[in-house]
């Protein structure tokens, strides 16, 4: 998921909705927590097949 807002860097302009928005994307930047890479993507996809192909965590 990657969400964008623009911000203005000029803090003392920076109007209510400014200060909200930044500290909005500052939380889901703190939540999402770090970027995948490639391989964890290529590695997490690849679990998954084997996983629906090999019946784990079925009973």
């Amino acid at each position: 998921m990657h969400i964008h807002f623009h911000v203005s860097h000029d803090n003392e302009q920076d109007g209510l909705l400014d200060r909200v928005n930044r500290h909005v994307g500052a939380a889901v930047n703190w939540l999402s927590g770090p970027a995948m890479s490639e391989q964890e993507r290529f590695d997490r996809v690849k679990a998954e097949v084997q996983g629906d192909k090999y019946g784990y965590g079925i009973l």
